[in-house]
């Protein structure tokens, strides 16, 4: 199948493709500009130079033609627009919700060939490798962050333990209670007393009488 002078073969192993589908693609441009911004915003975070854009689908032949997806991967190659750089060529499918998933595939003479399970936009692009390095985490800072978290952990057992020997010494200095010792030793040394006392009265008046 050619599309403006872009050639695209279909290849599947037996079994992906229902008999009798068939393979349409419809180039996509500045006329169709629902499309077209979904694709910009899709591909918004890559550095993309320049890109060709196909509406890919399969259609089963019938009295109605009924939209189809394949049981399995497939091949798909098609030709490499003149202009663009082969070395940084990518495939990307971009779904109804905007999201965008780059195709497994490789350049083969003039052509680029990737494999998908699934048929919706696709966008061949030249991309630009960023320029900006990826950044990794530094073990200096990894490890004050290591010292950080160990100094709040030793400032939090310290305080475990200042909260501990405070709670023995409390202990330790609370007085005593409940020992009634002392006061019954009082009580019966007044009873005795007044008993002793009791006793020499009544032998006074016995004495008195006789």
């Amino acid at each position: 199948m050619k599309v403006n002078n872009i050639t695209f073969v279909l290849v599947a192993p037996e079994g992906v493709l229902e008999e009798g589908t068939e393979m349409e693609v419809i180039q996509i441009d500045e006329k169709d500009k629902e499309k077209v911004e979904l694709i910009e915003k899709a591909l918004q975070e890559e550095k993309v130079a320049k890109y060709v854009a196909f509406d890919i689908n399969l259609y089963k032949d019938g009295d109605a033609r009924v939209k189809v997806q394949p049981n399995g991967k497939l091949q798909i190659s098609l030709t490499i627009p003149e202009g663009f750089d082969k070395d940084k060529l990518a495939v990307f499918r971009i779904e109804e919700d905007g999201t965008r998933v780059k195709m497994e595939g490789y350049v083969d003479g003039d052509e680029y060939v990737f494999l998908t399970d699934h048929f919706s936009i696709y966008v061949l692009a030249e991309v630009e490798e960023s320029d900006e390095p990826v950044e990794e985490p530094k073990e200096e800072d990894e490890a004050t962050e290591d010292t950080d978290e160990d100094k709040d952990s030793s400032d939090k057992k310290d305080s475990s333990d200042k909260s501990e020997d405070s709670d023995e010494t409390s202990t330790e200095k609370s007085p005593k209670t409940g020992d009634n010792t002392p006061i019954i030793t009082y009580i019966l040394m007044a009873i005795l007393s007044g008993a002793l006392l009791v006793l020499n009265m009544v032998k006074s008046k016995r004495k008195q009488r006789a």
